[in-house]
């Protein structure tokens, strides 16, 4: 029967999310060995896009505190900005440690700004952040940093600064999944996600591989489409994660409803783009299980529950408590623990939402 069809199916995708969260999990209890090379501080540049920042003087601030120390020099690409005002500019002329590049020609955009910033750049790393993100450099003053030799892009862990709010909660908690999910199975060397507020890349290859993509003409993804270009041109193992040797990095999200929606909406916009058949089954995977997921404990709690769909949706609810706790370890976020059962229920409804949400909309960067 249909009925019956849809139930095995619904409970063939829940086992099948469940295996992989915990191959996930598996794979970043194990860690990274052989740590071969080592970048030092003189190879680094900073290279921070951005549009009509409202904040610009207290972050100038803190990467002065930073960078003092390390003696990394920080590039600013304006993209277009209609905000900057005297006190910045003079800030700029101030610090020589900081230098500001204003973009006035050519087509606007996040992508479009760190090709124009990162072909001005000499040094052979250039680490991508947003001009909202926290950055901890003092591992640098301490010689350094090592990596795998195979490593061209290492995404650096990342955890949202702390607001107050239930909502905002909710948001913080789905960003550290996503974020044990990057690093879990960049470790793993099937890379899926990448986040462009803390991104180690090499120069001269970030540069040879744009011409792999063909991604100019979507508002976001500039992370994520970058990281696929990398594994298209120099293999998985040219991927790495800093997250097992470096404490997260803060960085910061909206504080309001409608800004972190339609952050997350354009992010998801760019998945059906995404040039990889892993990322782009994993997605639909995610969507499908966590429809099913909803659907038979709807029909659990009107029908009543065999033993294929209890089993199916006790074993799922465990794995993804367990996958999130791991997340809220990760991140050193103990105020989000109460959350965890709110957002394994809501995530069906949400998810949902969101990709509809994409569809009906075009996103924009700023």
């Amino acid at each position: 029967m249909p009925g019956d069809v849809f139930i095995w199916f619904g409970c063939l995708t829940l086992v099948c999310l469940s295996a992989l969260l915990i191959i996930l999990l598996g794979a970043f209890a194990k860690g990274i060995k052989n740590l071969d090379s080592k970048i030092d501080p003189d190879q680094i540049s900073i290279l921070i896009p951005f549009r009509n920042e409202p904040d610009l003087l207290s972050q100038m601030s803190f990467l002065k505190r930073q960078t003092s120390e390390t003696g990394i020099g920080v590039f600013w690409i304006d993209d277009f900005s209609d905000n900057i005002t005297d006190e910045v500019l003079a800030a700029f002329e101030k610090e020589h440690t900081f230098n500001l590049f204003r973009r006035t020609k050519g087509k606007p955009g996040k992508k479009e700004a760190i090709s124009f910033g990162i072909k001005k750049l000499n040094t052979e790393w250039v680490w991508l952040m947003d001009a909202d993100s926290r950055p901890d450099l003092m591992f640098f003053a301490k010689g350094g940093f090592r990596i795998k030799k195979s490593w061209r892009m290492i995404l650096f862990p990342l955890v949202p600064m702390r607001v107050k709010g239930f909502t905002r909660k909710l948001f913080d908690l789905e960003f550290l999944v996503l974020q044990l999910v990057t690093h879990a199975s960049a470790i793993l060397g099937r890379p899926l996600l990448a986040n462009g507020a803390s991104l180690l890349v090499n120069r001269k290859d970030y540069i040879e591989s744009l011409a792999h993509r063909a991604d100019f003409n979507i508002p976001s993804g500039d992370d994520v489409f970058a990281l696929f270009a990398f594994q298209d041109k120099y293999g998985h193992s040219s991927i790495g994660s800093g997250a097992k040797f470096l404490s997260p990095m803060k960085v910061g999200f909206p504080n309001h409803f409608i800004g972190l929606w339609k952050q997350r909406v354009r992010w998801v916009s760019k998945t059906p783009a995404v040039p990889d058949i892993w990322y782009l089954f994993v997605s639909a995977l995610v969507f499908i299980s966590n429809t099913s997921f909803a659907v038979l404990l709807a029909y659990s709690f009107t029908q009543g529950a065999n033993a294929l769909i209890s089993w199916s949706i006790g074993a799922y609810f465990a794995v993804a408590f367990l996958f999130i706790s791991r997340s809220i370890v990760f991140g050193k976020r103990k105020d989000l623990v109460l959350y965890i059962v709110p957002a394994i229920l809501a995530y069906p409804f949400y998810l949902s939402a969101l990709l509809f949400a994409s569809l009906v909309s075009k996103p924009k960067w700023k």
